[in-house]
């Protein structure tokens, strides 16, 4: 299949995209860019268990944070106190959904204690992003210490309760300036992190397809990449593949037997096909091969993710005799190895790689994922 060039998606285009896996896509993107976000909230569910065994889970109020920048760059959401039904319920004022002392996600001022929070930072080559939240709540003590409910005269159980949730995620795009034939450029990153209370951390990357936060896109819609994240947030905790975005879902090694918690310190890696740039007489404009990176840390009620320390990129390898920089101008630390840019090989499928990166884990923590054996 040839490479397309894509300026604008349309949902048919979209479709079209996500049938090309693992093919060489070339498209326009946005220019090189800091992506962060960091969100908290509250919840308060009624949830309903009906005789039949039929269960309803409904939000009938929520409350967001307040997200602020701080003078180093990073995007921090924090939120506490609770939130109430709705409008004409009573307030809410439970003393316990307090932070419990100076931590990065609380605010110790008196009246104004936070319990969750969440907070990203991103530069070219380095993304940061960390969550914290609190236990879920029961709102009525008559529903028991586990919030299995209240009787009804109808044969159901009801049970209120409050969920604290958080997300942060930091990445970037950016773009090869480059001129030459088609070359295979590889990334290595080094992640580290750790997850409990069942806290989610994923890291995407791979050639930016569709522009990140374009007003028909959002984030990496469509990526042609990879995913590795942790086993809590998969059934089985298997390689699998997302079609829709064109990449790779490989589980993260390092979690516990239940898959609720977790850590990771290891460099992983991903190989893109590059093609140089080419002038678009129509629009006036060069167009450029991107690619995206994004780290994200999220969960809910009393899930921790500590991924600030760090997703790296450590080092950009390429064929020998190639010229390669960045629309950023980061001065990544690209490394030339053996090969002839003049030729590009068949690309190896990606799973072979990562599969031996699963088997030197394996071998390292037998007993973690016995379901990859």
């Amino acid at each position: 299949m040839s490479s397309l060039r894509i300026r604008r998606r349309s949902p048919l285009a979209t479709a079209v995209l996500a049938a090309c896996s693992l093919v060489a896509v070339q498209g326009a993107h946005a220019a090189p860019q800091l992506l962060l976000e960091a969100e908290t909230g509250l919840a308060y569910h009624r949830v309903i268990h009906f005789g039949d065994g039929a269960v309803t889970d409904v939000v009938l109020n929520q409350k967001f944070g307040a997200t602020v920048t701080l003078p180093d760059g990073s995007r921090l959401s924090r939120v506490g106190g609770c939130v109430n039904a709705g409008p004409g319920e009573p307030p809410c004022a439970d003393p316990g959904l307090v932070g419990g002392g100076p931590n990065w996600w609380n605010t110790p001022a008196p009246g104004l204690e936070t319990h969750t929070g969440a907070q990203a930072r991103s530069d070219y080559g380095i993304s940061r992003a960390r969550i914290h939240t609190a236990p879920r709540v029961c709102a009525d003590p008559a529903a028991g210490p586990d919030c299995l409910g209240v009787p009804g005269g109808d044969g159901t159980f009801t049970a209120d309760y409050i969920s604290r949730g958080a997300r942060a995620s930091a990445g970037y795009t950016d773009d090869f300036h480059y001129a030459g034939p088609t070359i295979p450029v590889t990334f290595e990153f080094l992640l580290h992190g750790s997850w409990s209370g069942d806290g989610q951390l994923s890291f995407v990357f791979g050639k930016e397809l569709t522009p990140f936060g374009s007003e028909d896109g959002g984030y990496a819609d469509v990526l042609n990449g990879v995913q590795f994240m942790s086993c809590s947030m998969l059934i089985d905790c298997a390689p699998s593949f997302d079609s829709i975005r064109n990449t790779h879902i490989i589980p993260l090694p390092g979690s516990t037997p239940d898959h609720s918690s977790g850590s990771v310190d290891q460099v992983v890696s991903w190989t893109m096909l590059v093609h140089a740039a080419v002038f678009d007489d129509e629009a006036g404009e060069w167009l450029y091969d991107g690619f995206a990176s994004m780290l994200t840390a999220g969960g809910s009620n009393g899930a921790d993710v500590d991924a600030y320390n760090t997703a790296t990129l450590q080092r950009i390898l390429v064929p020998s005799g190639t010229t390669l920089s960045f629309g950023s101008g980061t001065a990544y630390n690209v490394q030339v190895v053996g090969g002839d840019p003049g030729g590009v090989p068949e690309p190896a499928t990606p799973l072979l790689l990562l599969a031996a990166l699963f088997a030197a884990a394996r071998s390292r923590r037998e007993a973690v994922l016995p379901s990859l054996a």
